[in-house]
């Protein structure tokens, strides 16, 4: 049993009304009265949904009527071109759907040559042959570029320090040609002496 403190929602002019009434419901009860709402949202929805459809559908058969009654005010010869002007029209997204296709069925080809990742084949898809091959092209230098920028950034490394900086070792030509860019700098004035004056 759940129980739910009705009077916390009560309106407030019921304020004066200091007896709280509470009512107790079963679980059951609850779950009754959520499936209850849940099914008037989800109906309301079907009907806006339904309506709309509904709606569309009434615009579209008031637009064919349209179209029907004005082919019927045209005459035998117009009616034929525009029927022609049509299936010329419906022929040229077919031919250019065709192209597409085939244009998509090339580019992932090419990719796959250059071991390239087809998957980015609809992005470089151009309006022809040309323009195509100049995006997978561009793609390609961007693609090397940033995969040898990722391979350097891992190859680079710190120059391990000596763990003998404090202990300074003598210095001698072998020591000298062995000692990093940073071991340099931090005894160049030793270096420098030492120069003036070689022990060997």
């Amino acid at each position: 049993m759940i129980k739910m403190d009705l009077q916390h929602f009560a309106e407030e002019g019921n304020e004066g009304n200091n007896q709280s009434e509470v009512k107790t419901y079963t679980e059951e009860q609850v779950q009754s009265m959520l499936q209850s709402e849940t099914d008037k949202r989800v109906t309301d929805a079907i009907k806006k949904r339904e309506a709309k459809f509904e709606q569309e559908l009434q615009q579209r058969i008031e637009a064919e009527r349209k179209e029907a009654q004005r082919l019927a005010n045209l005459s035998a010869e117009e009616k034929e071109k525009e029927m022609l002007a049509k299936q010329e029209q419906k022929l040229k997204e077919w031919e250019r759907a065709l192209k597409n296709k085939e244009l998509l069925s090339d580019t992932k080809d090419i990719l796959a040559d250059e071991g390239l990742p087809t998957k980015f084949a609809d992005l470089l898809l151009g309006e022809d042959a040309e323009t195509t091959l100049n995006k997978v092209n561009d793609f390609k230098s961007a693609w090397q570029e940033a995969i040898e920028g990722a391979i350097n950034d891992r190859l680079k490394g710190k120059t391990p320090k000596s763990t003998q900086q404090n202990d300074k070792t003598p210095l001698s030509n072998e020591v000298i040609n062995r000692m990093s860019d940073e071991e340099y700098e931090s005894r160049r004035d030793e270096i420098m002496e030492w120069t003036k004056n070689p022990k060997q």
